[in-house]
Parts: structure tokens; C-alpha cells; sequence
């Protein structure tokens, strides 16, 4: 009997008892599940099928059947773990998501996110098909996409009001119960690029108001990196722009006060208001060919998205310095001479 062998590790009161009615009672089982402790290979679970074998004069027999299957239980307890993590997850999500038949375009399920966000509730949705939620553009565009849906891409969608939003969608495809799913999260940034878009224009009026102004201007972000200067920063100081778009500011600075110049911009930042730099103090640049000019600073803070940049107003003062230096010698000579007539 099986229950000898092994040392008797298998000897399971219900297992024998099957055993037992198999013969007498012409009887089988299948598919009885036996959970044991075996000494070497520990617990198992083992699937058994039993049946009594006859015929050709032989003695009568059993089948026995045996399958160790406990790694597929145990992989079907992670599956459905990971079904369970991945419904939490799918519903949960704050962005809209749903999946989608790629043969008929039909929706195969939404998280409530999308139904809040596009106005449709969820038996709406399974009745529908994605494209009804596209504009004629972005729907073209989806289908000509479908031997490969890219991972990522911009397009518009319209809401259940008629409201057309643009969105990222990012997604990817799936293989489930023999069909090509594509799973998709779907993130509305109409406001991000509107937002963009203000940005851009009001970075456009910055630049021609830049170019056209008499004084040089230099502004750099919140890291000191130079990013827009006009024709008149060239002229003075004898770079080009792409010369100077991308360096440090403190190439500007003449050397004698180029280390100490990064902590000056960090300290104007932390309470950043429109004031003349250096107020009281001469003020000196240094050219590309290392001399230097006498200027006069205005600095004014601009806040672009999430970053302060400085927008420099840098004038010239140097011929203003020698016709004040001219002017004082002449003072000064008339006043001598004005001593020796006396």
C-alpha cells in the first residue's frame, strides 16, 4: 500500500479510506487536493486521481494518480494578489484610466476618476467606444496608430458637456483572455498649457522689449546661467550672444570680485525686489578683451513658472566718467589759476 511508502509519510487517514472503497465498491475519485508534511521535501499540496483497473484476467489494480501542485497554487494565490494590488491601484489612481478592446475600440473598463473627469458614468462608458471621446483629428490619428499604440503621446478628448480638453495619455498594451488590451492613464493639461502658452507669449513681449531697449540687459536664472541678453550686450561688452547664452554671469564681473559675486546673487534672491545693484559703490564689468567699464546696474526679479530669473539693465557709464573726470580738472585749474591772480 501506498501508506508504507516513504516511511510511511503517506499515511493520510481520508487518503486510505479512498483507497479502500476503490476496489469493493468499484469506485474512483478526482481530484482530491491532500495539504501534508512530508520529512524531506516539507508541506506540499498533492492532487490525486484513483480508479480501479480490470480486464485481461489480471488482479485487480488501482490508478493512482499524483500531482504536486503546489507552486501552481502558489502562484495563483500571487495572481490573484496582484489582481487584487492592481484593481486598488486602477480604481484609486487620481488621473483617469481605462482599458480598451484594441480590435473594436470598445471600453472594457474605467476607474471612477474618468467618470468623474469626462462626465459619462461607467455603464455609459462600457457602451461606448474611445473614439466617441475623440475629436475627428485625434481619433484619425489614434487608429493609424493601432499595429503599435505609442506609450506616450498629446491629442484632445471631449468631455460628456462638449467641452474638448488636450491630454497626455500614456499607456500600454496588454494580452488578456486572448484579446489586445490597451491600458491607458489619461491626464488632463489643458490649464498646463494654457499656462505654456501665456508663458511663451508673455517671454515673447519680454525679448522684443529686451532687444529694443538703449542699455545692454542680461538676464540669468535662479543658477546664474545666462539666458537672454540683446544686441546691446554685445556692443558693450564685445560677445556674441551665443558666446555668452548658457555661462555664468560672473564672466561679466571683473576677477578681483568674481568669488565673492555668487554669494551677492544668492542674498539678492532670498528677498528679491527691483533696486539698483551696488547702490552708493562704483560699479565696473569687464569686456571680452579684459577691460573694464564703468556701469550702472538696475536689477529686477522675474518669476517664470516655478523659477526667479534677473533681469540686468546694464549702462554704460564710462564716457559720463571721463567728461565728469574732464570736468573736475577744468574746476580745478580754474580755481588755481584764479589762486595765482589773486
Amino acid at each position: 500500500m501506498i501508506s508504507e511508502l516513504g516511511n510511511g509519510q503517506w499515511r493520510i487517514p481520508r487518503l486510505r479510506q479512498l483507497l479502500e472503497d476503490v476496489l469493493p465498491r468499484n469506485s474512483f475519485f478526482n481530484d482530491f487536493e491532500v495539504t501534508h508534511d512530508f520529512e524531506r521535501i516539507g508541506r506540499r499540496i498533492m492532487l490525486l486521481n484513483g480508479r480501479k483497473l480490470t480486464g485481461d484476467g489480471a488482479p485487480e489494480r488501482i490508478l493512482l494518480g499524483i500531482q504536486d501542485i503546489t507552486e501552481v497554487l502558489q502562484f495563483q494565490a500571487v495572481a490573484r494578489e496582484n489582481a487584487d494590488k492592481f484593481r486598488v491601484l486602477f480604481q484609486g489612481s487620481p488621473l483617469p484610466m481605462w482599458a480598451i478592446d484594441l480590435e473594436t475600440l470598445r471600453f472594457i473598463d474605467v476607474n471612477q476618476a474618468a467618470v468623474e473627469h469626462y462626465g459619462y458614468s461607467r455603464e455609459e462608458f462600457l457602451r461606448m467606444s474611445m473614439l466617441d471621446l475623440c475629436t475627428p483629428e485625434a481619433g484619425q490619428a489614434f487608429q493609424a496608430t493601432l499595429a503599435q499604440p505609442p506609450e506616450r503621446f498629446f491629442s484632445q478628448r471631449r468631455k460628456k458637456n462638449g467641452e474638448v480638453v488636450d491630454v497626455e495619455i500614456v499607456g500600454s498594451e496588454l494580452g488578456l483572455a486572448g484579446k489586445r488590451v490597451w491600458l491607458a492613464s489619461v491626464n488632463d493639461i489643458t490649464e498646463r498649457k494654457r499656462a505654456d502658452e501665456a508663458l511663451h507669449q508673455s517671454e515673447a513681449r519680454l525679448r522684443l522689449l529686451v532687444e529694443g531697449s538703449p542699455n545692454a540687459m542680461v538676464m540669468a536664472n535662479d543658477a546664474g546661467a545666462i539666458t537672454l541678453v540683446n544686441s546691446q550686450t554685445e556692443k558693450i561688452f564685445g560677445y556674441t550672444r551665443d558666446e555668452l547664452l548658457g555661462q555664468r554671469v560672473e564672466m561679466l564681473v571683473p576677477q578681483r570680485y568674481r568669488i565673492g559675486h555668487p554669494a551677492l546673487r544668492a542674498g539678492f534672491l532670498q528677498a528679491a525686489t527691483a533696486r539698483p545693484m551696488g547702490a552708493g559703490r562704483e560699479l565696473f564689468a569687464v569686456r571680452k578683451d579684459g577691460a573694464e567699464v564703468a556701469v550702472e546696474i538696475g536689477l529686477s526679479p522675474l518669476q517664470m513658472g516655478e523659477r526667479t530669473f534677473v533681469l540686468a539693465t546694464i549702462t554704460d557709464i564710462s564716457q559720463r566718467k571721463q567728461a565728469e573726470e574732464a570736468l573736475r580738472l577744468a574746476q580745478a585749474q580754474l580755481a588755481n589759476r584764479a589762486g595765482q591772480l589773486e
